[in-house]
């Protein structure tokens, strides 16, 4: 089976596992539904970690970076160090390290120091981070794909 079908065929079985779920939960305005892949593998994410448009910047949480959560290893890991008020979020991989502070909305590329235009945000409890600047740091390409479902974001 090639990837066009393999990728259908998942869209199909997230919208049924998705769809009736969403329809009890549906308000009057329109509901935003996203389904997320990396590579050719489609990820499974609860409808709290479904990414959201924050300030101009579609965020993705970040376990969508995270092999051990996906299943794909796109080379990037993370780390968290809670010290007092301080919450420090780090993704890093063999081209460099960024550093989010959280509480101060401040991102940091930790070999040079300088400052990153992004910030990571905790949305129920969970830490998103910027798709465009994460994945333009790491050398990651992505797209949209609208479908009849949702749009599709793939992480390549």
């Amino acid at each position: 089976m090639n990837w066009k079908k393999r990728l259908l065929t998942l869209l199909c079985a997230a919208v049924l596992v998705l769809g009736p779920g969403l329809a009890g939960t549906a308000k009057a305005d329109t509901v935003e539904i996203y389904l997320m892949a990396e590579n050719d593998q489609m990820l499974t994410l609860p409808l709290e970690a479904m990414p959201t448009w924050i300030g101009g910047s579609l965020y993705v949480p970040y376990t969508a970076f995270d092999w051990t959560a996906t299943g794909v290893n796109l080379g990037v890991s993370y780390g968290q160090e809670h010290s007092g008020s301080k919450y420090l979020f780090s993704l890093y991989s063999m081209e460099g390290t960024l550093v989010f502070d959280v509480n101060a909305g401040t991102c940091q590329e930790a070999g040079t120091g300088e400052d990153m235009e992004m910030k990571a945000v905790v949305r129920n409890g969970r830490v998103f981070v910027p798709l465009t600047g994460v994945c333009r740091y790491f050398g990651l390409s992505y797209s949209y794909t609208p479908t009849q479902y949702g749009t599709l974001i793939r992480i390549t």
